[in-house]
This record gives structure tokens, sequence and C-alpha cells, in this order.
């Protein structure tokens, strides 16, 4: 009888265990999806990052080209400003020269 009881007992408690033990299992599956799907948005989040950094990086490389190219033309610029410059200083001068030729001219005639 006591044997039996005992039995009984071990049994019962083996059963309350075991769903225990299968609740326990199903939330450590759901844990396990949800860290997985936290690790694959982490992945996402920093493989977009990479991309991101890599989006500067290559527009940093852009800019740097163009500042390098607006340089140049700035200086190009400069060179050609010079050069009309001495070019309308000599035009005026020649005006001058003409006008005075022709002053000159009218005076003989």
């Amino acid at each position: 009888g006591r044997f039996n009881a005992e039995i009984q007992e071990l049994l019962r408690k083996l059963k309350v265990y075991s769903q225990r033990a299968f609740v326990a299992e199903r939330r450590l599956k759901i844990v396990e999806a949800e860290n997985k799907r936290h690790r694959t948005e982490l992945e996402t989040s920093n493989t977009a990052r990479k991309k991101t950094d890599l989006d500067v990086e290559l527009k940093s490389e852009r800019i740097r080209e163009l500042s390098s190219e607006n340089e140049t033309l700035r200086s190009k610029f400069d060179g050609l400003l010079h050069d009309y410059r001495l070019k309308d200083q000599q035009l005026t001068a020649a005006k001058v020269k003409i006008d005075s030729l022709l002053n000159q001219v009218e005076d003989l005639g």
C-alpha cells in the first residue's frame, strides 16, 4: 500500500515536472526565435551602416575631387581675368593713341 502510494506520488511529480519541462522548452524556443530575429535585425542594421559609411566615404572623395577641379578652374579664371585686364589696358592705350593721331591729322588739315 504505502509503496504503491509513493510510486503514485512520484509519478504525479514526474508528470508535473514533465509538463514544466515542456513549457520551459516552448519558452526557450520562443526566446531563441526572438534572439535570431534580433540578430538578423542587427546584421541588417550593421550592413546598412556599412553601406552608409561607404556612401559617405565616396561622397567625401567626390567632394575632394570637385574642390580640386574648382581650384583648377579658379586658377584658370584668374589667369583669363588677368589677360583680359591686360588686353583692356592695351586697347585703352591704343584708343588714346588713335585719338591723339586723329587730332594731329585734324590740326594738319
